[in-house]
């Protein structure tokens, strides 16, 4: 948790995490291409993560270059 302290009030912060985030950006993308060809989406975001781990880490890894420009 991030603390912040505004006008003598301190607030919290839940602390990003990153990969989480894009993993379900990337659940809910697929979801709605299945969804947009009249199919349903066949795995839970549980299922679609185990199995598309790998995938997932290297396309994580690969925004990541390209935002911070390493690799260049």
């Amino acid at each position: 948790m991030r603390v912040t302290e505004e006008d003598g009030i301190k607030l919290t912060w839940p602390v990003a995490k990153p990969f989480r985030a894009f993993c379900s950006d990337q659940y809910y993308n697929n979801r709605d291409e299945y969804f947009a060809y009249g199919q349903d989406q066949p795995y839970t975001m549980e299922e679609y993560v185990r199995t598309h781990i790998g995938l997932l880490k290297e396309q994580y890894r690969a925004k990541r270059r390209e935002r911070t420009g390493a690799g260049k």
